[in-house]
């Protein structure tokens, strides 16, 4: 849900916005004019700021000219009952929103809100996910004989043009295997960019993966590059390509055949070098026997497979991972561990790990917490089920992982007496996140 200031030097216009925001789970807070909304966001910067457009101290421009200033990150709406195509101009020239006409259409409000949240919780999702894999690739640790022939064909086809499609259960880290296919190639010096296609609606992922033109669409104040613009003469990694739809797949095919693409919104096309790399945990044969993904494309894309085997099947790459999450979040938390007890490290290796590397990792970090000793033992590792169970529950490896997180958050908060900012910072994740999350999850 998001943060938001709501600035009107009349009472009851103001009340009744933030009782309405309120109501739909967003954060409110009120400023009855310029000055003390100024003074309020020196102190806090806003998800949404809405403001009226004439107050007895200034106007709603002054507002958004004091956000440009302090260059900050808030989206505005200007309320005004006296909505000119100058004032509308001037609000989406200078980084504004969005304006809404008094009466306030409370509909049109929630619309425009939510909509904004969206964008920003897949932001910060995105953000966090390229956070959470750049401290996950420094974590390749393996002497299984099958993360061997996994590093040995990344070796093999690193320094080519060939697209490269990884296969793999959630959690095993293929983006891990794709940052090294990019570090090892000749394009190291440009960009990696990656996008979790998995994580964003058609229009949001044709936005981000194309851009947009100034004016395309509502909000779309400037001209915007898509990652496969910003991405040129490096590699994009396309994370969980399989939830793309049939639409955005054709104009995905039209990029690899003839290097250009068109931004949202224009008719101009744009080249684009880019060396494509590809993930996905789903059952490729199946979505094309169902044609539920194009075989031209998916066979664009195969040209060479990596497939990374599940961490149940690793052997030892376990104490090996656990060894250096221990050291890591330890050293984090300011704690002095020096190990695992021997039952403990017994308990690691039978278990199946259905969110594998990701899970071992929370895992362990759980663990480091709630130890009260000089090791970790074997009560200290908090597992929710044993492999037995796992195997035979029908529970899909998604459903198990969200299981695995909703419990993680309800045992964080209950550590932080329901701090929401407590939180976060423990489970290593954003605010925004989190609230996300705790909304999901339906988490009180």
């Amino acid at each position: 849900m998001a943060d938001i200031i709501v600035i009107d030097d009349e009472a009851v216009q103001r009340k009744n916005m933030s009782e309405f925001l309120k109501s739909l789970g967003h954060d409110v807070t009120q400023s009855d004019g310029v000055s003390r909304a100024k003074s309020q966001m020196k102190d806090k910067e806003f998800d949404i700021v809405i403001s009226d457009m004439r107050m007895k101290d200034g106007t709603g421009k002054d507002i958004l000219d004091y956000l440009n200033f302090v260059k900050s990150k808030s989206y505005f709406i200007l309320v005004t009952a006296f909505a000119t195509i100058e004032d509308s101009i001037y609000i989406l020239k200078n980084g504004g929103y969005d304006y809404i006409q008094k009466p306030v259409n409370l509909d049109d409000l929630e619309r425009k809100v939510n909509h904004i949240d969206a964008l920003i919780s897949v932001q910060e999702e995105n953000k966090f996910l390229k956070r959470d894999s750049s401290e996950d690739s420094k974590t390749l640790l393996f002497e299984s004989v099958g993360m061997k022939r996994v590093v040995d064909m990344v070796d093999k086809v690193s320094d080519t043009k060939a697209p490269v499609m990884i296969f793999g259960e959630s959690g095993t880290g293929k983006e891990v295997i794709a940052r090294m296919l990019h570090d090892k190639s000749s394009r190291r010096e440009k960009l990696f960019v990656g996008v979790n296609c998995g994580a964003l609606n058609e229009n949001l992922l044709e936005s981000e993966l194309f851009g947009y033109e100034k004016g395309a669409f509502t909000g779309a104040q400037e001209r915007r590059k898509g990652r496969f613009e910003i991405a040129d003469k490096g590699t994009i990694f396309l994370d969980e390509v399989g939830d793309i739809s049939l639409n955005m797949q054709i104009k995905l095919l039209r990029v690899i055949q003839e290097g250009e693409f068109e931004r949202v919104g224009g008719n101009s096309p744009v080249k684009t070098d880019v060396r494509i790399i590809t993930a996905t945990h789903k059952d490729m044969q199946s979505m094309l026997k169902n044609k539920t993904f194009r075989e031209d494309l998916y066979f664009r894309l195969n040209v060479v497979n990596i497939e990374i085997p599940p961490l149940r099947e690793r052997g030892n790459d376990v104490l090996l991972l656990a060894e250096h999450f221990l050291l890591f979040y330890s050293k984090e938390n300011s704690r002095k561990i020096k190990g695992f007890s021997e039952s403990a490290r017994k308990k690691l290796l039978n278990y199946s790990y259905p969110g594998n590397v990701r899970e071992l990792q929370n895992i362990i970090q759980r663990s480091v917490i709630l130890t009260s000793g000089a090791e970790i033992s074997e009560k200290d590792i908090v597992i929710q089920d044993s492999k037995s169970s796992v195997e035979a529950s029908g529970d899909s490896l998604d459903e198990r992982v969200e299981s695995l997180e909703k419990e993680m958050i309800i045992n964080s908060l209950k550590r932080n007496s329901n701090s929401v900012k407590k939180s976060s910072e423990e489970l290593k994740i954003t605010e925004r996140i989190l609230r996300y999350k705790m909304e999901k999850y339906k988490i009180n």
